[in-house]
């Protein structure tokens, strides 16, 4: 039994070894198709990235002609705020409560 049992424990090292490189082999093919994916949806990204920033731009130079769309601006942080700004927002209520309880 020595001989055919180091036979058969090599035999079945040798399975157990195939079925774990099948294993990581199916999970390496997987990974490399998700990376595939994501460099696709990066590389989308990357693009309406490039394009909002170019409109963003354009919208700026315009707003040297035509000061209307400042308020849109500011809002979505393409321009900073005027320097004499009190910094409240347009929609925060005119009082606010304090932690006391008093209005300010």
């Amino acid at each position: 039994m020595g001989k055919f049992g180091l036979q058969l424990t090599l035999l079945g090292l040798t399975g157990v070894s195939l079925a774990v490189s099948v294993a990581c082999t199916l999970v390496y093919v997987r990974t490399v198709g998700e990376l595939r994916n994501l460099d696709s949806k990066n590389a989308t990204i990357f693009q309406f990235q490039s394009q909002a920033q170019a409109v963003a731009a354009a919208a700026l130079e315009y707003s040297k002609k035509d000061p209307g769309i400042d308020p849109i601006l500011i809002s979505i942080g393409a321009k900073p705020k005027p320097a004499g700004s009190t910094g409240n927002s347009s929609s925060a209520p005119a009082s606010t409560t304090l932690k006391g309880g008093t209005a300010k």
